[in-house]
């Protein structure tokens, strides 16, 4: 059975054995870990950036299972510095007020027991929360008895990094896409021969850019409808150029809409996640439409306005459906990296 699924990789036996090796980037994360020096890892949507810190946490509980145990804090949803912090310390086994203040919690965990300096990997959070925690409360922070592990798409690494916030971070560890070799032993680990021959693997290959999100995307696209094989170059090829003269702000939004499923303009998850608002989303929706990129459908809500929800209209599984369908995917939360 092909294990193709889009979503991100577990510190599970059964997972670890799917990780493509990220040796040098591993080596360096440990290292800072190994220091107490907190990291922001980047790159592309796609590039693997959950499953790269989850394997970095596996790794460092076995190497070092008698240390402080690294926790792990899903931020998609997270609207406000209070209650990423709340995550942190629930995490961490801190009982906090629920009501109180992003510096009450602060305050609950400087008094904590927290048995060592504890890494702590923030996944997904939205761009907009970013500066108010690690730029604003960035004093506070340093003086607890934590390692933080942050993740961010690169387009996001700007705001992440906006002063103070940028002194926050003593490591900035960037994810480039995979080597051709990589993401053919992603799919040989993951798929058969028979289930994708050695002419469909090394066409996805090709056409994946060492993304590995897209590698997989492909793969369940041939594996579940074999006859798209000879339209699928063309295909992936139209729409890139359909895309090329839309611009970065349009690659961002379908970019979402392919990997967390259908939304509005005003889906505050997804403005959340971009840091627009929404006549901008609007605007960028309207040219995507144009180009044949994404579908837009009118859906009544009670007695106010209908809201139009689009979709992409790309072939590549996982694409256009809603997110509580997509693999690894949540309703309103952030897609995995």
């Amino acid at each position: 059975m092909a294990r193709l699924s889009g979503r991100p990789l577990l510190d599970t036996r059964a997972d670890v054995a799917l990780f493509v090796d990220r040796a040098r980037e591993s080596a360096r994360l440990r290292r800072a870990l190994d220091e107490g020096l907190n990291v922001l890892v980047t790159g592309p949507r796609g590039c693997g950036k959950t499953s790269f810190v989850r394997r970095a946490l596996t790794d460092l509980r076995a190497a070092d299972a008698a240390g402080p145990a690294p926790v792990f804090v899903v931020a998609a949803t997270v609207e406000r510095p209070a209650d990423l912090l709340r995550r942190v310390a629930g995490a961490l086994d801190v009982t906090v007020d629920g009501s109180g203040s992003a510096r009450d919690v602060v305050a609950a965990l400087a008094q904590a027991d927290l048995g060592g300096n504890r890494p702590v990997v923030v996944d997904g959070l939205p761009v907009a929360t970013a500066h108010p925690v690690f730029g604003q409360l960035r004093d506070e922070l340093w003086a607890l008895p934590i390692t933080w592990v942050v993740t961010c798409p690169d387009r996001d690494e700007p705001d992440f990094l906006r002063p103070p916030a940028d002194a926050f971070f003593d490591v900035v560890l960037r994810l480039g896409p995979l080597a051709d070799g990589d993401v053919r032993d992603l799919l040989r680990r993951r798929a058969t021969p028979e289930e994708l021959d050695d002419r469909a693997v090394a066409e996805i290959v090709s056409l994946a850019g060492g993304s590995p999100r897209k590698a997989l995307d492909l793969a369940r696209r041939l594996l579940t409808d074999p006859a798209a094989a000879d339209g699928l170059r063309a295909e992936v090829l139209q729409r890139r150029d359909a895309l090329e003269p839309l611009g970065p702000a349009a690659a961002m939004l379908l970019d979402e809409l392919e990997t967390s499923g259908p939304a509005s303009a005003s889906d505050p998850a997804l403005l959340a996640r971009l840091g627009w608002t929404r006549p901008r989303a609007a605007q960028v929706l309207a040219e995507l439409e144009q180009a044949g990129l994404v579908e837009g459908t009118t859906v009544p809500e009670g007695p106010g306005r209908p809201r139009k929800v689009y979709r992409s209209t790309a072939g590549t599984a996982g694409a256009g459906r809603p997110a509580d369908e997509v693999p690894g995917g949540a309703p309103g939360g952030a897609p995995p990296g």
